[in-house]
């Protein structure tokens, strides 16, 4: 809350990534930047934020800055079967293993003209987890997000993590097959551009639904979140019954998002695309509930979006799609530049 006679401007950035130009603490303090050479009586503070994908583990430490930890750096298969180096960390004291799935099979790791999901693989987040269980791990958190597959492979994963207690971050609320499920919605974004492509691809997830519903006698159609990460959570889920949380709600939680939010004036989130994707479980659609709840201004920065909505700035439109992927700190900045008064406007 503001102290009196107080005439700062309190404004929390608390962005996700921008998929293949920022990570989310870049794009906070892209933000938090831009505005403090528009007014010297704002003050910016920063929580990147992440909903399982690109950021994940850093969002986890960054949440538990006083827990003791150990970070792992281990050869794995790329999600194109090339070797890659990915980190984990453990958390010691709770034997707490936390893991980024976008590290080993992540779609920021894939050129854009190689992305194709009939080819692409979780097989080194399987790795990750082997390793994580030689070490000692009695618990795994997975963040699901971002990834570049479409495989349903944690049927192939299962006998790795049966060991231990699972948690799956998923960063949106799909399910398995169908018209909401992971090949219908996300398939495209990772590269099955045709609809033979798509039609192979859910032809292989509804074979690999009916070998778990065979074997585990559990659906993974029946799972809120199943079809984050191209089926590998709603795979976990029956295997191994893990328990699936919304991403963004977790991060939120562990970086006491809500306290940050009382502390501030105005609230600037932000992501790459914002669209009818945000809603199942994104970190705007968290952070806008929680603002709304409070009555707190709410302002979204994000890369592109398909509708003009009040309080929703986007780079594309400004500056076009080129410079919006090329120099997205620029971007950044002459938007905020352009927008900044109205951003700002009945705070003092």
């Amino acid at each position: 809350t503001r102290r009196a006679n107080d005439s700062m401007v309190r404004v929390l950035c608390c962005c996700d990534s921008f998929k293949d130009t920022l990570t989310a603490a870049e794009a906070c303090a892209c933000v938090s930047s831009a505005l403090r050479k528009l007014r010297n009586d704002v003050e910016c503070t920063s929580v990147p934020l992440s909903d399982g994908g690109e950021g994940f583990l850093q969002a986890v430490i960054s949440s538990s800055p006083n827990e003791r930890r150990v970070d792992h750096s281990i050869r794995v298969q790329g999600p194109l079967g090339h070797p890659v180096d990915a980190e984990y960390s453990m958390f010691t004291q709770s034997n707490t293993a936390v893991i980024e799935m976008a590290r080993t099979a992540g779609l920021e790791m894939i050129s854009e003209q190689d992305r194709n999901p009939l080819h692409t693989s979780s097989h080194g987040t399987g790795e990750m987890i082997a390793d994580a269980l030689r070490r000692g791990a009695q618990r795994i958190l997975l963040g699901v997000g971002g990834s570049a597959t479409n495989d349903g492979e944690a049927f192939v994963l299962w006998n790795l993590a049966k060991r231990c207690a699972l948690e799956i971050a998923c960063d949106v609320d799909n399910t398995f097959v169908g018209d909401k499920g992971a090949t219908a919605v996300y398939a495209k974004q990772k590269g099955a551009h045709t609809d033979e492509m798509r039609a192979t691809l859910e032809t292989g997830m509804v074979n690999v639904r009916n070998r778990m519903r065979e074997c585990f006698e559990r659906d993974p159609q029946g799972v809120i979140g199943g079809g984050a990460a191209g089926g590998i959570a709603g795979g976990f889920a029956s295997a191994l019954c893990a328990r699936l949380s919304p991403g963004a709600q977790l991060i939120a939680e562990m970086c006491h998002l809500e306290e940050h939010i009382d502390a501030h004036d105005i609230v600037i989130t932000g992501e790459g695309s914002y669209d009818q994707q945000t809603a199942s479980g994104k970190v705007p659609s968290i952070v806008q509930r929680l603002c709304e709840r409070k009555g707190k201004k709410f302002v979204v920065v994000c890369g592109t979006t398909p509708v003009r909505t009040p309080g929703v700035y986007d780079l594309v439109t400004h500056v076009g799609r080129t410079k919006a992927l090329t120099k997205p700190r620029e971007a950044m900045e002459s938007l905020l530049h352009h927008v900044g008064a109205d951003i700002l406007s009945g705070a003092s």
